[in-house]
């Protein structure tokens, strides 16, 4: 894997051995940004990754020169990877939680313009991210939420905004009506 764009394009970006990561291909990346680069001026936005592994997509955001880049991932192994290759290369703006991405998002007091998930295919509750994003008011007014998951799996929600199938891929967006009370 590697950084496709921005201040540190074509970095190869360290890849755990073993475990569950299943990082998001180059191809889906660049479709991914296509779209944001659209909606966002990248240099104005703060990003929540969650289910983060190696960082891979964390490091993309933060090579387009956000704000501010928060990655959650469980996996203290991972985690310590990803803050040893930000030394590294002096990559700033970016911070590392190791945490349940679940108990994350029930504490967490920050709100992001950007919200990417990329949980296990496998997780039984992806479809409870949504609404747990919505009930904490994790996005700011225009936020997006984006969620990676395989293509076979349905939301039953009104707050999808459109999905993109990328082969096995499928990144769905999500926005809320924010209360700024």
């Amino acid at each position: 894997m590697r950084i496709i764009a921005g201040k540190h394009k074509g970095l190869s970006i360290p890849m755990p051995k073993g475990g569950e990561i299943r990082p998001t291909t180059d191809r889906a990346k660049e479709a991914l940004f296509s779209i944001l680069t659209s909606r966002f001026d990248f240099e104005d936005i703060t990003v929540l990754d969650l289910f983060a592994g190696s960082g891979n997509i964390g490091f993309e955001f933060v090579s387009r020169g956000c704000l501010h880049v928060t990655s959650v991932e469980k996996n203290r192994r991972v985690i310590k990877q990803s803050e040893e290759f930000t030394k590294s290369k002096n990559i700033e703006h970016m911070s590392f939680r190791c945490m349940d991405v679940f108990q994350y998002i029930k504490r967490c007091n920050d709100t992001y313009d950007v919200i990417f998930a990329d949980p296990p295919y496998h997780l039984k509750t992806i479809q409870r991210l949504p609404e747990l994003i919505q009930e904490q008011q994790l996005l700011n007014p225009k936020g997006l939420l984006i969620v990676e998951h395989e293509s076979n799996l349905g939301w039953d929600t009104t707050y999808l905004v459109e999905s993109r199938n990328y082969g096995q891929s499928v990144f769905s967006l999500f926005q809320f009506d924010v209360s700024l009370t």
